[in-house]
């Protein structure tokens, strides 16, 4: 192709406007060859405005000036790719928008359904951005980020994508949703907020009822420091962290581990201004923080946060009909105000009672409280109460939480009774003594029989009906255990027949129906969030378990415990330890045969994953080990049957 004139001009610098440029003659230069017009100039021919020939790697001209010969992008081809990008952006924004507007009446995505006066303005910011990057930008600043990342949209999203679940089986919205949390606490945003106190007041809550679910959160939205506190939301929040997880990954607790951390930073600065304060929040937060350390295996810690919440309840008078708490501002709330009352004085008592005889230490309330619910009370405030297994809808339970808690005041007196006799062992082979506890027996098992048909464990299978069952049987198994180590003793084998009192049968009754019951929590609800009470049942019939393995039904209950606890102690350090003390005793005196693969499985992971020499050392776990010998294992001969009302660290070393 013949070069252009252009092309054959030399190189100008300067160019003065009344001046024309002057070819030079060039021989053979074809000016009849047809025109061509070059696709794309090059950036120097462009810039002096001179023809390119548009070769490459190099021009003529950059060539005979000897300078860099660079090609820029095109425009028109730059524009069009620029639009056919806008258009793919566009589609996508009117996809997403589209997906939005189809699911408004399923649960929108986690950042849009806490606030859903958003959607419009979140919907104008997409399609208006110029980039992605622009609208990431502008709807970070629009719309409130969740962290770290724990909420019921979290669940309902994994349920459906990852679990394939059915939709519905979840639930729509947390049952106890909140939307004041920045008045109480700066760590985390109100669905993650509404999520916790759900687990909080579903699962655990309902075993003791410490807090009145409609008292705490009318306080909490109205700003009120009756009933409410920084100290005691961010305290809940931090304790209800432990009964979240990720259903695809249960194993995996980062997220709220995270938020376990912040929450507990900020409880401990709120603690350390109002620990003497006394007043009902900061009495409950500590009964909540010496939960938590006791499941954490730190007894000795959580015994003294309890204890002090104890001493805290008398000095307000909780254990009184005149309670200067719960006067009511109004006559419309006399009535709440005053079941509140005789509830949680009740939860007060029974927890401080529980963690005494587990610790081994005096109760601090000598007695139960004045003060409790009557039957018809109860009957009448439970009328349209139900429970669902949050965060599931299904199955549906009606729980009888008022007329458990009247039960369990009875229940409690016989707890009492007990543990007053347990106090004067060194006599329990006196007539008199074996005659209390025969009279002790008759009551418990009045109180089982009469208990009302609510209540009964074939109608209501809601976990913390399930757990009264628990206490009470174990209240019979302690009872017993009082005069199990003196079997051997003539004179104590003398006194059945006079009391009609055999410690020994009604024992293993006591526990055949733990077992069963164990089964019956697994068979209806699984490992989900579990009272932390539980922990406490799996260990006293794991061990016992383990003399009668070669029974199928006591094979599959030590399953049963062994993968409770298993899943427990994801979150509860406590767990750790007692699955560590039933490896030693299966260890020690069980024909390894016996052992259910199962069992052996988890046992070996947690022995290789989880349990190392510093578990043991950091253990300060005030909990003592009640065990109570059989034959199998007084004819061992690794002394396992010696460690009867021993303390937990010390089992673990003398087995270890």
């Amino acid at each position: 192709m013949a070069p252009s004139l252009w092309a054959m001009l030399p190189p100008q610098t300067t160019r003065h406007p009344n001046k024309l440029l002057i070819p030079r003659a060039r021989a053979q230069v074809s000016i009849s060859s047809p025109r061509s017009r070059t696709l794309q100039a090059c950036d120097p021919c462009r810039n002096r405005k001179a023809k390119c020939n548009g070769a490459k790697p190099t021009c003529i001209n950059c060539e005979r000036l000897a300078i860099e010969c660079t090609y820029s992008e095109q425009r028109r081809s730059r524009e069009r790719k620029e639009l056919d990008q806008l258009k793919d952006i566009i589609q996508r924004h009117d996809r997403l928008i589209r997906s939005i507007l189809s699911r408004l009446l399923d649960p929108l995505p986690s950042a849009i359904a806490g606030h859903p006066e958003t959607l419009p303005s979140v919907i104008s910011t997409i399609r208006h951005s110029v980039s992605v990057h622009d609208a990431a930008t502008r709807l970070v600043r629009q719309v409130p980020v969740q962290r770290p990342g724990i909420s019921l949209e979290n669940i309902q999203l994994v349920w459906r994508t990852q679990l394939s679940g059915q939709p519905q089986l979840v639930e729509r919205q947390a049952p106890y949703r909140v939307h004041t949390v920045e008045l109480w606490s700066d760590q985390v945003d109100n669905m993650t907020a509404s999520h916790l106190f759900s687990l909080f007041f579903v699962w655990d809550n309902p075993t003791w009822r410490l807090i009145e679910p409609s008292l705490f959160l009318n306080g909490f939205c109205r700003g009120d420091t009756r009933f409410c506190s920084s100290l005691l939301v961010n305290t809940m929040l931090f304790y209800a962290c432990h009964f979240s997880y990720n259903l695809a990954r249960p194993w995996d607790r980062r997220r709220e581990t995270q938020t376990a951390k912040q929450l507990f930073k900020t409880l401990e600065k709120h603690w350390r201004q109002d620990k003497n304060r006394i007043c009902l929040p900061t009495m409950q937060s500590s009964f909540l923080l010496g939960l938590f350390f006791c499941a954490m295996g730190k007894g000795n810690i959580g015994v003294r946060y309890i204890q002090y919440g104890a001493l805290m309840a008398l000095k307000l008078g909780l254990h009184t009909q005149t309670a200067e708490t719960f006067r009511a501002h109004c006559e419309t709330d006399t009535e709440q105000n005053l079941r509140a009352h005789k509830i949680i004085a009740c939860a007060v008592y029974e927890i401080e009672t529980m963690s005494a005889q587990v610790s081994g230490r005096s109760s601090v309330w000598s007695a139960p409280p004045e003060i409790s619910l009557d039957e018809d009370e109860a009957c009448t405030a439970d009328l349209n109460e139900k429970w669902t297994p949050y965060p599931f809808t299904a199955p549906v339970y009606r729980p009888y939480p008022n007329t458990s808690t009247w039960a369990r005041r009875t229940l409690l007196n016989l707890v009492n009774d007990v543990t007053r006799l347990s106090s004067h062992s060194d006599m329990l082979t006196d007539l008199h003594h074996s005659q209390r506890a025969a009279a002790l027996y008759k009551r418990l098992d009045i109180f089982r029989r009469t208990l009302p048909a609510v209540l009964d464990i074939d109608i209501n299978r809601s976990p913390h009906n399930i757990c009264l069952h628990l206490y009470y049987h174990s209240t019979v198994v302690n009872l017993c255990g009082i005069f199990r180590g003196d079997l051997h003793n003539p004179t104590a084998n003398g006194l059945i027949p006079s009391t009609s009192f055999d410690p020994c049968n009604i024992m293993d009754e006591a526990m055949k129906s733990m077992g069963t019951l164990i089964l019956l929590y697994r068979a209806c609800h699984g490992w989900k969030s579990l009272p932390v009470v539980m922990m406490h049942y799996f260990l006293v019939v794991s061990v016992h378990a383990a003399s009668r393995l070669k029974c199928s039904k006591w094979r599959e209950i030590l399953v049963s415990c062994v993968a409770g606890l298993w899943h427990m102690s994801l979150a509860w350090q406590l767990c750790r330890a007692f699955l560590r003390t039933i490896d030693l005793v299966l260890n020690s005196s069980v024909d390894p045969a016996l052992v259910p693969e199962e069992v052996r499985s988890i046992l070996d992971e947690h022995r290789e994953k989880l349990w190392t020499r510093g578990q043991l050392e950091s253990l300060a776990a005030n909990y003592v080990v009640h065990y109570y010998p059989d034959q199998l294992f007084e004819a061992s001969e690794s002394g396992s049957h010696c460690f009867h009302g021993k303390r937990l660290g010390e089992v673990i070393r003398e087995f270890d």
